[in-house]
This record gives structure tokens, sequence and C-alpha cells, in this order.
């Protein structure tokens, strides 16, 4: 059955750089200096790639989401904790970016908690 495998799926971390607080290219040098390198984004992608350990890549969608090793563990990173990164799905990335709010406009998401 092609549907089944014995074999784990290994997504990548994606961590979305909070613009109002830090730049990409902040985050990304942090993340330089604690040793990850930064490669570039793949140009053909059927399936979402992992980079390799200690890589990193900028999204081809989305220019704010960097692409990480899976089990990347950065619950406790300082950029998470200050709200420099947030660590989230790509699929939950998109509604903003299709959205695109100009700037010093206002938007009310009345569908982010249950009941609504």
């Amino acid at each position: 059955d092609s549907c089944t495998s014995d074999e784990p799926v290994r997504l990548p971390r994606y961590a979305r750089v909070n613009t109002l607080v830090a730049s990409v290219a902040q985050v990304v040098r942090a993340l330089r200096r604690e040793g990850f390198t930064q490669i570039p984004t793949p140009s053909r992608v059927s399936a979402p790639p992992v980079p390799p350990p200690g890589r990193l890549w900028r999204d081809a969608h989305i220019d704010s989401l960097l692409v990480l090793p899976a089990g990347c563990e950065l619950h406790c990173h300082e950029m998470v904790v200050k709200g420099a990164i947030i660590l989230q799905d790509k699929a939950s990335c998109f509604p903003p970016a299709a959205l695109s709010p100009p700037r010093g406009s206002i938007s009310v998401d009345c569908c982010a908690a249950p009941g609504n």
C-alpha cells in the first residue's frame, strides 16, 4: 500500500521571524553565531525537504519564514521567549501573507478562538 510506511515522516522546523521585533537578517546572524550555516533555498520542492543538521534556509514562499532541521528544539530559545521568532507550521503562515495588510492597518481575527 503506497499510503503506509514504517519510516516516520520528518518535517522541518519552521520559524517565522516576527519582523516587528527583529529582521530576518538579525535572526539569521544570531543563528549563525550559534553554529548554523545558511544555505540556498532548494529550487525544486516536491515534498517538504528537511535541511541537514546545522543548516537553514529561507522559505521559497514566505519571506520571513526560516526552515531548520527536523527536531531542532527551539521552544526555550531566547529569540522565541523574546518574540523575535515564532514556531509554527508553514500552513499557519499563509493567511497573513495572503492578506498582506498595508502598514498601519488594523485586522481582527474573529476565527482564532473556539465558539466564534
